[in-house]
């Protein structure tokens, strides 16, 4: 043993009185196999595909579905549940496909800019976003027949969907401080209205279809009331603020943005429960021009912030992704000068989905670890989610839109 150790260490000596050069070589030579070595096994653990990586014994993939072009688009969206999405182009034009891209029907409704989507698709309901010159509301079949044509009081600023036996279920609210109520069958056709607490910014339905939950402005509130109007809870709010109220994907938790209706003002977010209350909140500053994703669960959001830097003298932005979990602790910071990024989504696990500037995605795990995953073709321009975060509607520069497929 002794002269074993005694040879290697002549050898070693050998090699450090080798010319500088050739030393250079063999080190490099060698660092290079033992980095083989290493990157070997996480090849074969995740199959050797720069869009997937193993996670707590789960492998999270970001593929691209497909792509297709995204001219003339103003606006798009996934139903509940995540099946069937819709597209707006100018003019009108309302187009529902399936997740696969496959189109179910294409129809034209002059001035129409919005639809809310029965999760099955076999209703829809058109409308003029925000238009107070017309309050027309169309109800649409599943091949994209009108079956119904009615008008409400003020314009519509907010709609939801679910299913119900045979039909769907729609809630609306609008500018009027009105509250609507459609049930949709083959069959039938109900409404009923009740009077809310201010404009009803934001609104939407469970998917048991008995419970309904919105945000309001002037008077500003939030609450939940059962579908004839009765309230659950109320909650005062901010009046100098928008309230979003948004259902997640679990029932025990429920997201608020609230955004100021003044420039420069700070905006906040709120994680709440089932009873309205605040599980934790925290601040969106007007001044970084933060952005936010939320989790489906409600437990992990991930900020998107710019942030100046002082370099040579001169002020310099750098766009930064951060983690926070529901205790409102920071689990890790990415970006810098030189590394632009933006949260797409994050994950119920707390994984999270980046991209940068030229359309690069990336994924963050654990305390931080970053892989690179797919390239789309062109910068991200606007993005929307299937609220269980299962896939994302994502327009790029390019003039495509991408259908990416988020898998655990």
């Amino acid at each position: 043993m002794l002269s074993t150790l005694h040879k290697a260490s002549l050898s070693w000596e050998s090699f450090t009185d080798m010319p500088r050069s050739l030393t250079s070589i063999i080190v490099a030579v060698v660092v290079a196999l033992a980095l083989l070595v290493l990157a070997v096994p996480a090849l074969l653990k995740v199959g050797g595909d720069s869009s997937s990586w193993a996670v707590g014994g789960r492998t999270l993939q970001v593929k691209v579905a497909w792509k297709t072009n995204s001219a003339g688009l103003t606006y798009f969206a996934f139903a509940p549940g995540g099946r069937y999405f819709y597209t707006v182009t100018r003019g009108g034009k309302l187009c529902v496909y399936t997740a696969a891209g496959k189109l179910c029907y294409a129809v034209s409704i002059a001035g129409c800019d919005r639809l809310a989507l029965a999760p099955d698709a076999a209703y829809a309901l058109a409308y003029k976003y925000q238009n107070p010159a017309d309050s027309t509301i169309v109800f649409l079949g599943s091949q994209g027949r009108v079956s119904w044509k009615t008008s409400v009081t003020g314009a519509v600023w907010s709609a939801d969907a679910c299913a119900i036996p045979d039909g769907a279920r729609f809630v609306l609210g609008t500018g009027k401080r009105c509250a609507y109520v459609y049930d949709v069958t083959k069959t039938s056709r109900r409404y009923r209205w009740w009077r809310a607490p201010g404009v009803v910014v934001s609104i939407n339905i469970d998917p048991s279809g008995n419970d309904i939950t919105y945000g309001t402005w002037q008077e500003s509130s939030i609450a939940r009331v059962s579908i004839d109007g009765q309230e659950v809870w109320d909650r005062n709010m901010d009046p100098a603020s928008l309230h979003y109220l948004r259902t997640l994907d679990t029932p025990d938790r429920m997201l608020l943005r609230s955004v100021p209706n003044r420039r420069g003002a700070q905006g906040e977010f709120c994680v709440l429960d089932a009873d309205g209350g605040v599980v934790w909140r925290g601040e969106l500053s007007a001044a970084t021009g933060a952005r936010m994703v939320c989790s489906p669960n409600g437990r992990y959001v991930c900020l998107g912030v710019v942030e100046m830097m002082e370099h040579k003298g001169k002020s310099i932005s750098e766009k930064h992704a951060v983690l926070y979990d529901e205790s409102g602790r920071k689990l890790w910071d990415q970006g810098s000068m030189f590394f632009h990024v933006d949260p797409l989504l994050v994950t119920s696990d707390g994984e999270a989905v980046l991209v940068d500037a030229k359309g690069g995605l990336f994924i963050v795990r654990g305390k931080g670890d970053l892989e690179t995953s797919v390239k789309l073709p062109g910068s991200v321009v606007r993005s929307a989610q299937a609220r269980d975060g299962s896939a994302l509607l994502v327009e790029c520069s390019d003039g495509s839109l991408c259908k990416l497929d988020i898998q655990q």
